[in-house]
């Protein structure tokens, strides 16, 4: 017994130490910008602690992970890691109490769950949950009912729809005849709302505090969308296994005793109705639901559990030892090795974080670093180094996004991303160009073009505000670095190979190209791979002018595009609709930053045009493009 108590001590420390390394080595995070927001509440708690109750941040992991928080947001990763693993323990022991065998295996099921393995390395709430619904299944398959109706009535101060599992542990009650443990499940609400009265002084404050329901920006989609997804978060080893476990308590059904209806509630149960609750709930466009499949981690450990019991019930029919070794093996190393083929292990920065550290970096270069500003993307925050609630150096918004002018003052920055400013912020990048009281610093764009919620191409910009009366048309914006290798100035084309040539209208020279309301497209650039001189892994500026001659808004500007095409089919492709003033008279520029990716052949196409959406018509002027520094 001590031997083996002695190897499962070694396994948990050295799981521990290798998802210790794993995180560490970790630039990037899987919970995005939410991994940041968890790990500032829990942050700075201690220094306001109003933040222990805040409801987004969920008041029991702010509570629990805060003193670990203090170390920085590897602080709050290594909470995870601890909690993770703990899981993994209770977990071990419910299979134990059911006389499931192999129950050991169930704790490496659960952490190299995919979904669940790089949640493991960040700090996000999924972990705590899981931990605490299966301690309280635990402390319930232990028969110790009251205690387990109290640890789960702190449940929905983990995650907000653990109530939704309430009505599954009543049943539970009622079938092991011990209701008097049904009242406890409100302690958690009670304990937390007696808590929050000396601050919000209010009873009812839980229910105001809420941040799920008043904002419906994030849509709808497919009812079996977490369904269609579970291959990539369970991984297939652990999905065929948990069908034949579900397979197992269809048997069992058939002749059903209490025990077994309430193993079956309880586990298969608990899955099922937090799948569908969250199938649903993104189907119907309610409660904030972004589709994030990243929250089936809060009940992997139970699929785990039931998988655990379908391996059991395969190697039931397998009598020979080695051949059930012959299976088992192949099985265990399968589940080792479906994170890593899933995901990129340690995780990298992803390319919204790298394109706000070179903000960042461009920053402190041009000593910005210390004016005040009003980011949208937390990794801002991040890579400043700042405290996120000292308002007298950052601010997160602006205070009213349909009057970004009000309440900011001249020489603050606003730092816009299209992700988090367009859709959480609400503020468009279009509102900023046309705002006199803004005039726009530096773009940047990522390596690889992507788009992001509501299909905006992800981009991030700098903004100052300024005085309106000072903000003029010939203001130098800080481009100079990216010296441009060519340009087109449509001086010297002929106006037989070109229509649209004319001396009406001109940025620079005597001669634009006007491009009618009848064409869909203007005139393109286009040359072939090896004629550019360009190489993989070069970085691109590109840019255009333009001068609207019809009334146009900024939802209706045209889109300057630039590709590359193998034998007709595009497969790289980058574009920019944001315009600012490129400082004569009404003309505007745009700009799009991109990376030369490998390329098929030397015979690939590249383009660069305008892609005239709206039908307008407009003058265009200095197509170029340059390598950036």
């Amino acid at each position: 017994m001590q031997k083996k108590n002695f190897l499962l001590f070694l396994v948990f420390a050295l799981l521990f130490v290798f998802f210790l390394l794993t995180a560490f080595y970790s630039e990037g995070s899987h919970g995005g910008g939410d991994d940041f927001h968890h790990w500032r509440i829990a942050k700075f708690s201690w220094q306001y602690p109003y933040l222990f109750l805040d409801l987004w941040g969920k008041p029991l992991y702010n509570l629990l992970s805060s003193p670990f928080a203090q170390f920085g947001m590897m602080g709050s990763r290594v909470f995870n890691i601890l909690a993770g693993l703990t899981t993994g323990f209770f977990a071990m022991l419910i299979c134990r109490r059911l006389k499931i065998s192999l129950a050991p295996l169930v704790v490496l099921m659960i952490c190299f769950t995919p979904v669940y393995f790089v949640l493991l390395l960040t700090g996000m709430t999924e972990i705590l949950f899981s931990l605490v619904l299966i301690f309280a299944l635990w402390l319930f398959f232990g028969e110790k009912y009251i205690l387990s109706a109290l640890v789960l009535s702190f449940l929905p101060f983990a995650r907000n729809e653990g109530f939704i599992l309430f009505p599954l542990f009543v049943a539970a009650y009622i079938l092991v005849r011990k209701p008097k443990a049904i009242p406890f499940l409100v302690t958690g609400f009670l304990a937390v709302t007696l808590a929050g009265y000396f601050h919000y002084k209010n009873w009812l404050w839980v229910f105001h505090a809420n941040p799920y329901g008043k904002n419906q920006l994030y849509g709808s989609g497919e009812w079996f969308h977490f369904i269609k997804h579970l291959p990539h978060d369970i991984g297939y080893p652990l999905l065929v296994l948990f069908c034949i476990g579900l397979i197992r308590y269809l048997i069992l059904l058939r002749h059903p005793d209490r025990s077994n209806l309430v193993r079956f509630i309880l586990l298969p149960g608990t899955f099922a109705v937090f799948l569908a609750a969250h199938s649903y709930v993104w189907w119907k466009g309610t409660g904030g639901s972004l589709g994030l499949t990243r929250v089936i981690a809060s009940v992997s450990p139970v699929a785990a559990i039931i998988s655990l019991e379908g391996l059991e019930l395969l190697l039931s029919y397998v009598k020979l030892l080695k051949h059930k070794l012959l299976i088992l093996l192949p099985v265990i190393l399968l589940i080792l090795w479906m994170p890593f083929n899933i995901y990129h292990i340690p995780v990298p920065a992803s390319d919204s974080q790298k394109t706000i550290r070179r903000a960042v970096e461009w920053m402190k270069k041009n000593g910005l670093d210390k004016r005040k500003f009003y980011y949208y993307d937390p990794w801002f925050v991040v890579y400043l180094r700042l405290n996120p609630f000292d308002a007298s150096s950052c601010r997160e918004k602006v205070p009213d996004y349909n009057y970004p002018e009000k309440a900011t003052l001249p020489g603050e920055l606003v730092l816009w991303d299209a992700h988090y400013g367009s859709n959480e912020g609400k503020l468009t990048l279009e509102k900023l160009m046309n705002s006199k009281y803004f005039r726009p610093l530096k773009a940047f764009y990522p390596p690889r073009p992507f788009k992001v919620l509501n299909n905006y191409n992800y981009e991030v910009w700098i903004f100052e505000r300024v005085d309106s009366a000072s903000q003029t048309v010939s203001f130098q914006l800080p481009y100079t670095e990216n010296l441009d290798d060519f340009c087109e100035s449509f001086e010297n084309l002929r106006e037989i190979e070109f229509p649209g040539l004319t001396s009406e209208k001109a940025f620079d020279g005597k001669i634009s190209l006007f491009v009618s309301s009848e064409s869909e497209f203007s005139y393109t650039w286009e040359k072939t791979f090896s004629e550019t001189g360009w190489k993989q892994g070069m970085k691109l500026q590109l840019s255009a002018c333009l001068l609207p001659a019809d009334s146009i808004n900024g939802e209706q500007m045209p889109l300057l595009v630039f590709s590359i095409e193998h034998k007709g089919k595009v497969y790289h492709y980058c574009s920019s609709s944001g315009f600012f003033s490129a400082g004569k008279n009404a003309w505007l520029k745009t700009i799009i930053h991109t990376e030369i990716p490998k390329v098929i052949s030397g015979k690939d196409v590249v383009k660069f045009y305008f892609w005239n959406r709206h039908r307008k018509s407009f003058y265009m002027d200095n197509l170029c493009y340059g390598e950036e520094e």
